[in-house]
């Protein structure tokens, strides 16, 4: 068995694709388990950007993977928005293709709404979670997509919407971006600071507990604090505020983080320690694809 970078944990044999390759078995492989998590979206551009969704994620375990060759292709991180622009949605990551059994995709992370009068252009886009909506009344985030996909396999899909501008007035609290655990974080009545991203999900498939696909968060408008903080989800999404980077599992920065599909944080210029000194939105974060299987059931060469 070959492809992707090689570990082990315990009796798991893992198999890591952070880029596009080829996962090669000539017999049948038993008792997998299998995660796909595809690119986050962008983040938008100042003014009042929102956040982008997490990239989709699917998980199965207890699989059998058939001998073949399996492509593996990694979807990149959508673009971050360009002041006064939306982020950009992120690409699906797939193992393999239709009709074999082992096949997955995952879809990637809606990019977030740009900041503007009531239009489609401020909604949150759709993907494997929803990017967050921009700070205008009556939009909605982007729909979560994962949660379609896969039928007929053994697979846990995990995505979530985008968080939905619900005050009267607009430019208070841009939304946050969908993850695989939550959705992203809705307007609170009256509040200016941004919304936080949707919390990702918890795997342990890489033989340590960790969090993927957390959505990005918004950008700070006038105030931190718990009116609005403007974390990414835990599971690398991207900031919207300078003074959260790093709380809870979130992105050092405004970027999702690569290898775990966080969506990007949302920026909003301006000189102020809560703001962003940014006035382009993150980029979203690439995603992963991990194979692992116990060497005791499948005594393997690599």
């Amino acid at each position: 068995v070959t492809g992707g970078t090689v570990t082990t944990s315990g009796d798991n044999r893992i198999h890591t694709f952070t880029s596009d390759g080829t996962f090669t078995t000539d017999g049948d492989i038993t008792g997998a388990q299998l995660l796909v998590i595809a690119g986050g979206g962008g983040g938008g551009g100042s003014v009042y950007g929102a956040g982008g969704g997490a990239g989709g994620v699917a998980y199965s375990a207890g699989v059998t993977i058939p001998g073949s060759s399996y492509t593996a292709t990694v979807g990149p991180g959508g673009a971050a928005g360009a002041p006064g622009g939306k982020g950009t949605t992120g690409t699906d990551s797939t193992f393999g293709s239709a009709p074999s059994p082992a096949y997955r995709i995952a879809k990637g992370g809606g990019g977030s709404g740009l900041y503007s009068t009531p239009g489609p252009s401020g909604y949150g886009q759709d993907g494997g979670s929803g990017g967050g909506a921009s700070a205008t009344p009556g939009l909605s985030g982007g729909s979560a997509l994962q949660p379609t996909q896969n039928p007929g396999v053994p697979v846990t899909n995990s995505g979530f919407r985008g968080g939905n501008y619900t005050q009267s007035g607009g430019g208070y609290a841009p939304t946050g971006g969908g993850g695989a655990g939550a959705q992203g974080g809705d307007t609170p009545d009256g509040a200016q600071g941004g919304r936080p991203g949707g919390i990702g999900i918890e795997y342990s498939i890489s033989g340590t507990p960790v969090y993927y696909a957390g959505g990005g968060g918004a950008s700070i408008y006038a105030t931190a604090g718990p009116a609005g903080n403007g974390s990414g989800g835990n599971g690398g999404g991207g900031n919207g505020g300078n003074a959260n980077n790093g709380l809870n599992g979130s992105s050092p920065g405004i970027n999702g983080v690569d290898g775990q599909g966080g969506g990007g944080g949302g920026a909003h210029s301006g000189a102020p320690s809560y703001q962003n000194s940014t006035s382009t939105g993150g980029t979203g974060g690439k995603g992963i694809i991990i194979v692992s299987y116990p060497t005791s059931a499948n005594p393997v060469i690599t």
